[in-house]
Parts: structure tokens; sequence; C-alpha cells
């Protein structure tokens, strides 16, 4: 599996390079689990800030992912990418059929305002169960009390003690006393 997060802002301050690559590996003896998981990270306002040491082909990604200019420009730049890394062709087909097509674009659109309805509504769920939790705590608890009282309400009222007594050491009513 190969993860690869692409972000308009600088996740990793401590390192400069644009582009870094992880893997999972044990810390002390560093060990790599798997060279079947690498989680990559293109970070874009570092590779417009740098003087890129990149490879070609990575170089030509962070290049359209970064193009700023008008759509006839944007048909140049292009053609260089391609000539210099020829999977951008299919790249650049694939931006123009997504960008094209109107019913994809808000299609997506759709999916984003969704996906984050469904996010928020999901944490309004979240503080609804911790609450609903909290209360159950408390009526377990008061629940808990009660059936205390009763029991130490039971052994008083078996040593012949008046429900009076009994009544202000438990909390309990005459009547539930009585009925005891």
């Amino acid at each position: 599996m190969i993860v690869i997060n692409i972000l308009d802002f600088n996740l990793l301050k401590d390192i400069d390079k644009e582009h870094s690559c992880y893997v999972i590996k044990e810390l002390e003896t560093n060990h790599i689990l798997t060279n079947h998981l690498e989680m990559h990270f293109l970070e874009l306002p570092k590779y417009l800030s740098s003087n890129s040491s990149l490879t070609d082909e990575l170089n030509a990604w962070f290049y359209f992912l970064t193009i700023k200019d008008k759509r006839e420009k944007m048909e140049e730049i292009m053609k260089m990418l391609v000539k210099k890394n020829p999977i951008m062709k299919e790249v650049y087909d694939e931006y123009n059929k997504f960008v094209g097509t109107q019913d994809l674009f808000e299609n997506y659109a759709e999916y984003e305002k969704n996906y984050f309805d469904i996010l928020a509504l999901s944490e309004e769920r979240m503080k609804g169960r911790e609450e609903g939790i909290k209360e159950g705590i408390k009526e377990g608890i008061e629940k808990g009390e009660k059936n205390k009282a009763i029991s130490i309400a039971k052994s008083l009222k078996k040593s012949g003690l008046d429900a009076k007594f009994i009544s202000d050491n438990t909390g309990l009513s005459i009547e539930e006393i009585e009925k005891l």
C-alpha cells in the first residue's frame, strides 16, 4: 500500500524537504516491518519556496500540483511536462476529464460537503453519547445508593428499631420503610 498525502501546508516543521517518505519500523532495532507500506508526504509550500532537488518525475508532479497559470499557458506547461515524463499526459487527460465534466465536479463538491456534514454529525453524536453515559452512571450510582439504603433499612427494621429512626439514617421515607 502506498499512501500519498498532498498537503497545502507544511506538516513536518523540522524537515526542509518537500517530499518525505515513511515506513513502519521497530523503534529499537530499526527493523522495517514490511516493504509493502509507504507513506509519502508532498508539502507543496516547501516546493514553492525552495530550490528543488527532486527527480524529474517527482518534480513534474509537484509542478503540476502547484500550477496557478491560466488555461492557455497550462497547455504549454503540460506539453513540456509530458516530454519529461510521459505519464503526465495521462494525468493531464484525467484532470481535464474531471474539471471538464460538470457532473463529476458537482458530484465531488457534493461528496465533500456530505463528508464534512457527516463528520460534524458524528461529533455531535459522540457528545450525545458521552452525555448519555454520564447520565447513565449518575442513575446507576443513585440506584445503588437507594438499594444500599433499602438493605440497611431492612437490617435495622429486623433489629426492632422504629421507622422514624430508620428514615432519619437512611433517607428513605417512613412509607417506604413500612413496606419493607
